[in-house]
């Protein structure tokens, strides 16, 4: 059974659905997880406050008004699950150097219920070096529905190193939890080729099936969609509505490899659904 750190932030703590969601995604993956939850005290990011009773007074009342909530929010998961391991960091530095530290664990998780992570989780999303899970509050029904959005014949990979990566993570998590996968590829045509739309797309088409036949996935079926990546996508995850999408985490150009690729900022900013984020 794959390990997953989750991130959350200490504002997400109010949050309802927080612990049954948590409880109903790692079951519903089979994964064994351990929480880290993350604040931030301003008179403990800098040494020399300490020389002040008052202030050092008034960061363990927010320390422990910390672990309060948590402990509340996570009383009935603790019971479900004993050996449930809850941590906590105070600082940005400290947040890294957990991570740093983690051994086994597979994967990472951010757990924000809705729009864009704060910028601290985003860049710690972009510089990961594992899979990244970005977790929402809505649960849905198992067996989960699983979406791999690729993009196999990119000007700035072409050998589609990173789909491969995709296509993996995305076979390797579906075959543990018994979950069912789906593939996905959109096709955009500018309004100034779109006389050439019947060629493109079926140069698209065949170049799908290319990858998947050299990769030795001919027996998974690509779904081929019209329109931009980000928009395309979200369309489909609410159609049918998808659990997962599983992409490439950084954009593919020569000066973005540590930046969040085009289509992931927007479906970032939506809510359907999880998302996975491949390295």
């Amino acid at each position: 059974m794959s390990r997953i750190c989750i991130i959350v932030p200490e504002q997400e703590l109010e949050s309802e659905q927080l612990a049954s969601k948590l409880q109903a995604f790692c079951s519903g993956l089979h994964l064994r997880f351990e929480i880290l939850v993350s604040a931030q005290t301003p008179s403990l990011q800098r040494y020399y406050l300490f020389d002040d009773p008052k202030l050092v007074e008034a960061a363990n009342l927010y320390c422990d008004s910390v672990r309060a909530k948590a402990k509340k929010s996570f009383a009935r998961l603790t019971q479900k699950n004993p050996s449930l391991k809850l941590s906590y960091v105070w600082k940005k530095s400290e947040l890294n150097e957990h991570l740093q530290q983690l051994k086994d664990t597979e994967y990472l998780g951010v757990y924000c219920h809705k729009g864009t992570p704060p910028a601290l989780y985003v860049s710690l999303v972009e510089q990961s070096q594992r899979p990244v899970f970005v977790i929402r509050s809505k649960a849905k029904a198992e067996p989960l529905h699983v979406l791999a959005a690729i993009d196999p014949f990119h000007e700035d990979d072409a050998e589609a190193k990173l789909d491969v990566r995709v296509v993996k993570t995305s076979k390797q998590l579906c075959q543990a939890s018994d979950s069912r996968l789906q593939l996905a590829h959109s096709c955009y045509v500018p309004t100034f080729l779109m006389r050439y739309s019947s060629s493109i797309y079926n140069t698209h088409e065949q170049g799908v099936k290319r990858f998947l036949r050299d990769n030795g996935w001919s027996k998974f079926e690509c779904r081929l969609l019209n329109g931009k990546p980000s928009e395309a996508i979200r369309a489909l995850v609410k159609k049918h509505d998808f659990a997962i999408v599983v992409m490439g985490l950084s954009a593919r150009g020569l000066f973005k490899k540590r930046a969040l690729g085009s289509t992931v900022v927007p479906l970032l900013e939506s809510s359907d659904c999880d998302l996975l984020l491949v390295p």
